[in-house]
């Protein structure tokens, strides 16, 4: 995984893994609608990993991680 030096941002990518896994399996039980919001959940989050990881610096990756968590967050958990 290529968000290892960032903990934020592999977090972030942890969560749209597990995601992306829960859409797949969703289709088999009829949830159509549900797996296509959780894969665009799973979107959001690997793009919140990689606008983390890409953010030049260890301080701009804290505030981009911060502000991804702050305005455009979910809560992971």
């Amino acid at each position: 995984m290529p968000f290892r030096s960032n903990p934020d941002a592999r977090r972030f990518a942890i969560v749209a893994e597990h995601r992306y896994e829960d859409a797949e399996i969703l289709p088999k039980h009829g949830r159509t609608n549900a797996a296509i919001y959780l894969a665009g959940y799973a979107v959001e989050c690997m793009m919140k990993a990689v606008a983390i990881s890409n953010a030049a610096g260890k301080q701009a990756r804290a505030e981009a991680a911060r502000e991804m968590k702050e305005k455009f967050g979910h809560n992971l958990d």
